[in-house]
């Protein structure tokens, strides 16, 4: 099972990545192309070397605007990136005063509000303080509603200030690659933020644009000067944004030739040869010069100003998601879930879910009593081994659910049927989430785990009795996600995945067999089957507990892992109990039949 707290889970992961074309020419043409061009940032993060000295610029990938269902995108906890700063080869002025703290400071806290203040420790993923007391929870409801905890919303609020600050706010004159539900708290949070700490973001954005802007050129500078076609401050002039015109290339036709000396004593045979070495060294130079001209002239008009990316660019990157066959299903699968987060009580939301686990229960429970195993010759496959074929028709499920999510057509039921959000929940999604995964990563983890753990269960307890631990176990765990996102009212978070289940199997198979050996591709000594459960068991809690006490992201649903733990040795003590009465009553019939032989 996988999740996302107080993130969502997209419900259409990346599934531009089959869709999209895009082309990377690693060159220094197209990097000034796709990145020398931009007015001004607009992502989350500014522009960042990728070394010392390399010409490459990157920017942090935010998200797919065609991600679906309830997520919270990466701009609001990327990776941690600490601002750029004008590198020192710039040959521009500096004209930004240096940073420097800000004068106001209470109980600790240093309040910043103009980009000249902002701390050379600053990161995107902290943000800064925008008031000197907590937020109350009072004031956090006011905000947001009560989707959202005081901790999330302490942290949302400081990163959406950062970025105010460090001139980082998305262009609102871009279309919105968020979810509607971050979209929603983005604006409340900019308008509580703008009404209670005033922030001129105007000159915070000019002013990173500049520092970009610098950076950029800088890198324009040191390539020219490698490729030898820099020429300091020729022709002068100031540029439209005020600053020094460096006219990086000079035409070949402006090199004037040095003035030759003659001598009264004619040429030397000296100066024979070192005219031959100098007509062969400019013949080289020559040859160098074309080899270099396409990118030179490419360069030569791309270079010291930002200006909007035009059809005509020389490289263009289509935008993801701006097919309108995508938007039409997109927009479509969002529509399964309200706009506005219903105002439901926990009993509610919880309470259509918890009758079909509890049905789902019984009716394993009832076809695994009543089950008989058919002879091998009744079988579909007989020359296949049950237990593989058991655990291949699972799989089997787990993969076609997973291509159903690259079918845009399929996201709407997907959507409300093998995905759980406790927003809006569905019942039948308890069962259907148990089998969908978006990502291979996520999926195949899962499939391994149950491939090894699955088969040798069923060898040991049955088709029946696998089967009706697999959905219950599977279910059961499905509605301890659920509940303990509902409990918490981390109403902006979603789940998905068959890992509660996958941890249900291993658990029952190393719990039915506790008192035996394990050893692993026998390169091991043998290890009691019960220590390796509690060593898997005892990882996930401590996992869970340090999750929970640092406010950390929880990415795992760790919720549905220990659900799936407690309820695979529940399930697997019941079996053995059910055999032991099963093998009792067994021999008081042979003892019977042996008595009335007599």
């Amino acid at each position: 099972m996988n999740s996302l707290w107080p993130a969502a889970r997209s419900s259409c992961l990346q599934t531009w990545v089959t869709l999209q074309t895009c082309s990377t020419i690693d060159g220094l043409a197209s990097r000034l192309a796709h990145g020398a061009i931009r007015p001004y940032s607009i992502s989350s993060a500014p522009f960042r070397r990728r070394g010392p000295g390399a010409g490459k610029l990157e920017i942090e990938n935010c998200g797919w605007p065609g991600a679906l269902g309830l997520r919270c995108s990466k701009r609001f906890y990327a990776s941690k990136r600490r601002t750029s700063r004008i590198p020192k080869n710039s040959t521009l002025p500096r004209e930004l005063p240096p940073k420097k703290s800000s004068p106001k400071a209470t109980l600790g806290k240093t309040i910043y509000t103009k980009y000249e203040q902002l701390p050379a420790d600053y990161e995107d993923q902290m943000g800064l303080d925008y008031r000197e007391d907590p937020i109350t929870e009072e004031e956090i409801q006011a905000i947001f509603g009560r989707v959202m905890d005081i901790d999330s919303a302490e942290r949302f609020l400081k990163v959406i200030h950062g970025r105010r600050v460090a001139g980082t706010l998305p262009d609102p004159d871009e279309p919105s690659s968020l979810a509607y539900w971050e979209e929603v708290a983005q604006k409340n949070a900019l308008a509580w933020l703008r009404k209670n700490v005033p922030v001129d973001e105007d000159e915070n954005a000019t002013l990173r644009a500049e520092q970009e802007l610098a950076e950029i050129e800088g890198d324009i500078v040191t390539d020219s000067k490698r490729i030898g076609t820099y020429v300091p401050n020729v022709g002068g002039g100031v540029t439209r944004g005020g600053r020094i015109n460096l006219n990086m290339y000079k035409p070949n036709d402006l090199k004037v030739p040095a003035e030759e000396k003659t001598s009264v004593y004619g040429d030397s045979g000296l100066d024979a040869i070192r005219k031959a070495n100098q007509a062969k060294a400019a013949a080289l130079e020559k040859k160098k010069k074309e080899e270099e001209s396409n990118q030179a002239d490419e360069m030569r008009y791309n270079t010291g100003t930002l200006d909007h990316v035009k059809p005509r660019s020389r490289v263009e990157l289509r935008r993801k998601g701006e097919h309108p066959w995508l938007k039409h299903f997109e927009k479509k699968a969002q529509e399964t879930v309200p706009e506005v987060i219903p105002e439901f009580s926990a009993f509610t939301r919880l309470w259509p879910s918890a009758l079909v686990v509890l049905l789902t229960v019984g009716v394993s429970c009832t076809l695994a009593h009543f089950y008989i195993p058919p002879l091998r010759a009744s079988r579909m496959f007989p020359d296949i081994p049950p237990a593989v074929v058991t655990v291949s028709a699972l799989i089997l499920a787990n993969t076609m659910v997973l291509f159903l999510w690259r079918v845009p057509p399929c996201w709407t039921m997907l959507n409300k049927y093998f995905m759980i959000i406790p927003a809006y929940p569905r019942a039948l999604s308890m069962i259907g989430g148990v089998f969908s995964h978006q990502a291979f990563t996520h999926f195949l983890p899962n499939m391994v785990f149950l491939a090894i753990f699955g088969v040798d269960l069923h060898d040991e307890v049955g088709r029946a009795n696998f089967l009706s631990l697999y959905f219950s176990i599977g279910a059961a765990c499905s509605f301890a996600s659920m509940a303990g996102w509902v409990w918490k009212s981390a109403f902006i978070s979603s789940g998905l995945g068959a890992s509660g289940a996958v941890c249900g199997v291993m658990a029952a198979d190393l719990w039915y067999k506790r008192d035996k050996g394990i050893s692993f591709f026998e390169l091991t000594p043998s290890i009691p089957a019960w220590v390796v459960l509690g060593m898997l068991f005892g990882s996930e809690v401590f996992a869970w507990r340090r999750a929970s006490s640092a406010a950390m992201k929880q990415t795992l649903d760790y919720q549905s892992h220990i659900t799936g733990y407690i309820g695979g040795m529940a399930g697997a003590e019941v079996i053995r109990w059910r055999d032991r009465i099963r093998k009792r009553q067994a021999e008081e019939r042979k003892m019977q039949i042996e008595g009335v032989m007599k």
